[in-house]
């Protein structure tokens, strides 16, 4: 079994390696590279989970949190059966991009139950999946610069589709660093800053504004580290710092005070982004239909047939709620929100120590965050994400497990 978590590391590192160096023109965009270790990564997780089928109904679905999550999925794969068969949504379906966002979505609800496992159950040291946390984020680290290189530095605006990925690793390093906390923090909010993905700075600002306001009872987290680490570490914000100062500052000053000017989308005027109408008008598609597809939605992935009406362009929603409400309707949406609410809870009263409330609850604000601002069940850096909450669940589960 060793051998074989072995090799699921192995292939994610190779995994976003080539998406690194597909960025840096090593290979052509249109190269099936990231697809010929995609699919076995895909298949490797579904293998995992059916071998890990005994722990997984005797131990991860006596949490709430999980058994709702595994409700989700259940409609999750009914409802891309069904749009299958056709319908008036369906009848211009594109089946390879339908198909791939729904593997998409499976792939990282899969990959958190077995990473939750790995985390509980694994032979693997705590030093090992210390570096498998380290390689990650520089990874994901790496995948936003090579993405900023492939766009071009001399673009006006730089807004790269990957700044959210640094953001999706940071709390495995929270947790294994947990001395170490601000430093990653610091570096985090640095990479994004660069990367000029606005919603992920309002999910940084927010996840210290949660430490400002609780500092008190997180008192115990401290700034400590070796001084090869700290000089390091210095050197690493300093250059990043500098980077951003020549690079991106006046790009996300321009991103930002787009936030405030209107432009047209469709007929309308929008706010930065657009989100607001796009929000607006994918609400209101689920609110004038039949009462029937209020109570069961427009079927599955349906928002991007209902957005290219107004943008002429298939486009998700860019929010999980209203996705959610919009494909599975009130059914869906209700299953989806008592999971939010049951990840509320597991955060809150889960960690063995106020660090690790801290870092649970850095956790659910990024999943909550991300799926309001851009979405998350239909990405595929959601995978990170996926892998860092279930080591982190997985841990703190087996410790609980060898103190009673």
């Amino acid at each position: 079994m060793k051998a074989f978590q072995q090799l699921y590391f192995g292939l994610i590192f190779i995994y976003y390696s080539i998406i690194v160096v597909t960025n840096l023109g090593y290979f052509p965009e249109e190269s099936s590279m990231s697809k010929m270790v995609a699919i076995p990564l895909l298949g490797v997780t579904l293998v995992y989970w059916l071998i890990t089928m005994r722990f997984f109904l005797a131990t991860t679905l006596k949490f709430r949190f999980f058994k709702t999550l595994f409700l989700f999925i259940l409609i999750y794969v009914g409802y891309y059966v069904f749009s299958l068969m056709g319908g008036n949504y369906y009848s211009g379906i594109n089946l390879s991009a339908h198909t791939r966002v729904f593997f998409t979505g499976l792939f990282w609800m899969f990959a958190f139950f077995n990473f939750f496992e790995i985390g509980y159950r694994t032979k693997i040291s705590e030093r090992s999946l210390k570096v498998f946390g380290i390689v990650l984020y520089l990874l994901s680290t790496a995948i936003i610069f090579s993405d900023i290189f492939k766009e071009g530095m001399d673009e006006e605006i730089l807004n790269t589709a990957s700044g959210y990925t640094a953001l999706m690793v940071m709390p495995l390093l929270f947790y294994y660093n947990k001395h170490r906390i601000f430093q990653i923090f610091l570096l985090t909010f640095l990479v994004t800053l660069i990367s000029g993905k606005r919603g992920a700075l309002v999910i940084e600002a927010i996840i210290f504004l949660y430490y400002l306001i609780s500092y008190k009872r997180f008192a115990q987290i401290k700034i400590s580290s070796s001084l090869t680490t700290k000089i390091i570490i210095l050197f690493a914000i300093a250059g990043l710092a500098v980077f951003f100062y020549n690079n991106a500052a006046g790009s996300l000053a321009e991103r930002m005070a787009g936030l405030f000017v209107g432009k047209e989308v469709g007929n309308e005027s929008s706010i930065g982004s657009g989100r607001n109408i796009f929000w607006s008008y994918t609400f209101f598609t689920w609110y004038e239909a039949p009462i029937l597809n209020n109570l069961l939605g427009l079927g599955f992935y349906s928002t991007i047939y209902t957005l290219e009406k107004l943008y002429g362009m298939p486009i998700q929603a860019h929010n999980d709620f209203l996705e959610i409400l919009h494909g599975f309707g009130l059914l869906g949406i209700s299953v989806y929100l008592v999971f939010q609410y049951k990840f509320y809870q597991l955060a809150k009263t889960f960690g063995l120590s106020k660090i690790d409330t801290y870092i649970l609850i850095t956790c659910f604000l990024i999943f909550v965050m991300r799926s309001i601002f851009a979405g998350l069940i239909y990405r595929p850096d959601t995978l990170l994400f996926a892998i860092a909450m279930g080591l982190i669940l997985g841990n703190i589960y087996k410790k609980r497990k060898d103190e009673c």
